[in-house]
């Protein structure tokens, strides 16, 4: 079983910071949920028009889950996306420093910006961006299959 840690982290001014845009290259993902089943989740997310997974996921903690991802061909990708009830598109800025993993999220259609930071063992104060504000993992209202359900006429 794979397993990540992560913490998520509004980004002050719901601007992707300017060092972020000017060392990193966005990446645009179009995310659509295939099945939902309380906090579990199946997903299929297509990259830069090019490259396609499909994911199940599920909450180990509030800060843990188990995830399982694989690639898939774009074009059963595109067929897939066409029976999601609903999706979100945003463009992604993705770097490591350390043992940290940050993705930067910036929400097309949405005035929201996130950081999630992916850690092995804890994740201290020294190793949250200054740019990060109010942390909220584990707050249903910035995960990313309810902003999704709140803005499907609007994403696709």
């Amino acid at each position: 079983m794979a397993s990540e840690k992560e913490r998520k982290f509004l980004v002050q001014g719901n601007i992707v910071p300017t060092q972020i845009l000017q060392q990193y290259k966005g990446r645009h993902l179009m995310q659509g949920y295939l099945m939902l089943d309380g906090t579990r989740q199946l997903r299929v997310r297509t990259i830069d028009n090019s490259e396609a997974y499909i994911c199940f996921k599920a909450p180990l903690s509030p800060e843990e889950k188990s995830e399982f991802e694989y690639p898939i061909p774009f074009h059963d990708a595109l067929e897939l996306m066409q029976l999601c009830k609903c999706t979100i598109s945003k463009e992604r800025y993705s770097y490591s420093s350390g043992d940290l993993h940050f993705d930067i999220d910036k929400y097309i259609g949405i005035d929201l910006v996130v950081c999630e930071i992916e850690y092995k063992d804890e994740l201290t104060a020294a190793g949250i961006p200054a740019f990060c504000t109010d942390e909220v993992t584990g707050n249903n209202e910035y995960s990313n299959i309810v902003l999704a359900m709140r803005n499907e006429s609007t994403i696709l």
